[in-house]
């Protein structure tokens, strides 16, 4: 069994070798993504690693470019006590979910796009809609998508206030993109978000632990595996009836 779970990857590898060529412009692709995240840059560190998941179009604008559009959702909560850093747990404290939605639109750069397996860069403008819930009262799991009523908090100034906003965000990116097939590629990923101009506490802390503990996050890195279907593409450029995978000059 481990034999042909084997030689299934190796004839994945050599196909996609094969098939990957540069059918980049005009192309596009629809997949999703999965993956961890954190928020950070507050004054102090109490979001712990969370899940998140996603969907994302592409479209090749040329062998090197892509146009990339992206929606994101997923949470965080306080993963530690008053005065400790959260650091890297995925274990949470108190019952507050911080649930974060997130649209990117933004381009693919392509270093090697010739190549099976394909090294990236990736620039998003977006915006990200959060939002504090408080889950004490839910004696059950609330699931992907927790419904609680918004916490009442404070910003980074001690100021009382709702904690939830919608800011505007920048993310970069890179990654590598491998070819599974044609039509068929899995990715891996490492990203940074600034997020513009946040005042107020995006945890909880400050209302859990007093406001000299709000924890004002302007930032978010993640780390994601995604998987792309591709449709479509200039599959003969120069029109002299090859395709350019069997093309010695496809230009």
């Amino acid at each position: 069994m481990k034999r042909i779970a084997l030689l299934v990857l190796v004839m994945s590898c050599v196909a996609g070798m094969a098939l990957a060529a540069d059918d980049n412009p005009g192309r596009w692709g629809l997949g999703a993504d999965f993956g961890i995240h954190k928020l950070l840059g507050g004054n102090h560190d109490y979001s712990n690693v969370d899940q998140f998941g996603g969907l994302h179009f592409r479209y090749g604008l040329s062998s090197k470019w892509s146009l990339d559009i992206q929606l994101k959702y997923g949470t965080v909560r306080p993963g530690s006590y008053a005065g400790e850093d959260a650091g890297f747990t995925f274990s949470a404290v108190w019952p507050y979910y911080t649930t974060m939605y997130q649209g990117l639109a933004g381009a693919r750069y392509y270093f090697s796009p010739e190549s099976t397996l394909k090294p990236y860069a990736t620039g998003h403008l977006g915006v990200i809609d959060w939002k504090v819930r408080d889950e004490t009262a839910n004696t059950g799991a609330p699931g992907l998508f927790p419904g609680g009523p918004v916490v009442d908090g404070y910003t980074n100034s001690w100021d009382s206030s709702k904690l939830e906003s919608m800011n505007l965000t920048t993310t970069l990116g890179l990654g590598l993109e491998w070819f599974l097939s044609e039509k068929i590629s899995l990715d891996l990923a490492a990203r940074y978000t600034f997020i513009i101009d946040n005042t107020i506490d995006n945890i909880g802390s400050g209302t859990i632990y007093g406001p000299s503990e709000v924890d004002a996050n302007q930032a978010m890195f993640d780390a994601m595996v995604g998987l792309t279907f591709y449709f479509g593409g200039n599959k003969d450029r120069d029109n002299d009836g090859f395709e350019n995978k069997y093309d010695r000059c496809p230009d």
